[in-house]
């Protein structure tokens, strides 16, 4: 028989003592923000650590914002909230620890639009004109246009723009932003739209000479015309001589014998520029005085005149 101990153990009975594995935690303070770049990364700053030692790893979503690249490197894909996850799966010895997640938040990046001056334009009437240089967006995003005033400018096909009157179109460019970028500050640029100019063509006078007549008056012909486009303004008649003629309308009054130089003349309006002065001369001479005639007693006086100088010749030899 075994001995039995005062305790009630025998001498020869084995026990097992079960040992738990520890647990650990994870340290990971915050991280800070980051701003949308095309290809841009950013390091994982502060790294997590485990109580334990143990390696911690990562998991990032979601991936249309960021990815995980090498070691403690994160990939930017866009703006929005990174969400950073660190673990640690634990090992023979500690149970894995309890995961803990920071977000980085990504904002969208600032963008800016380069859009130069612009070339002046001159009326023409259903007249266009090209944006030329156009603008861009420092994001590479399409910029988009606007016009003022309707008065002035329309907007056209893309990059075209329709003339509607001289004065200063006003051409903004604009990039609204997306998911990624914010909106970039408009950029304006006057384009001065000059009003056209308008030719006037005044022939020669058919009769550029004309004898005077007191109180005597005469047409202007040919008339001056227009060349097209033009204001639609009357075309007006003035005498640069007024000693010599006036004019009423295209009815020229002579005043007395000399050169007469008539000026023809076109306003302008909003469009057009006053059409340069254009002039005719037109000579008017005296009238010829007629030479009297003897009738037949006046060659019966003359006769008498020269015989009697005839004989006081004789009379003197």
């Amino acid at each position: 028989m075994q001995a039995v101990s005062a305790n009630g153990f025998t001498g020869t009975q084995a026990y097992s003592l079960t040992i738990a594995k520890a647990n650990q935690t994870i340290t990971f303070g915050a991280q800070p923000g980051q701003t949308y770049a095309p290809g841009g990364t950013f390091t994982i700053n502060p790294v997590a650590s485990a109580s334990s030692g143990l390696a911690v790893s990562y998991a990032v979503s979601p991936n249309t914002v960021c990815t995980l690249g090498s070691g403690t490197t994160v990939n930017i894909i866009g703006a929005g909230t990174c969400a950073i996850t660190a673990s640690q799966a634990g090992n023979a010895n500690y149970n894995a620890a309890t995961s803990v997640t920071q977000n980085v938040t990504i904002a969208k990046a600032n963008q800016t639009i380069t859009f130069n001056a612009q070339p002046g334009q001159t009326y023409t009437p259903g007249g266009t004109f090209s944006i030329s240089p156009v603008a861009t967006a420092s994001s590479g995003l399409p910029v988009s246009y606007a016009v003022s005033p309707n008065t002035v400018c329309t907007l056209g096909s893309g990059t075209t723009v329709n003339i509607i009157g001289a004065g200063t179109c006003a051409i903004t460019a604009s990039q609204t932003g997306n998911a990624n970028y914010n909106a970039a500050t408009a950029v304006t640029q006057n384009v001065t739209i000059a009003k056209a100019a308008q030719t006037l063509t005044f022939p020669a006078q058919t009769r550029a000479r004309r004898t005077f007549v007191d109180g005597g008056t005469f047409s202007i012909n040919p008339v001056a015309t227009s060349a097209s486009p033009n204001s639609g303004s009357a075309i007006t008649y003035s005498s640069l001589t007024p000693l010599v003629c006036t004019v009423s309308g295209t009815t020229v009054s002579m005043l007395k014998p000399g050169t007469c130089t008539i000026a023809a003349d076109q306003a302008g309006n909003s469009n057009y520029l006053d059409a340069p002065q254009v002039t005719q001369d037109v000579v008017i001479v005296p009238a010829t005085t007629a030479i009297p005639t003897l009738n037949e007693w006046g060659l019966m006086l003359m006769g008498l005149l020269a015989a009697g100088l005839g004989m006081r010749r004789l009379r003197r030899w």
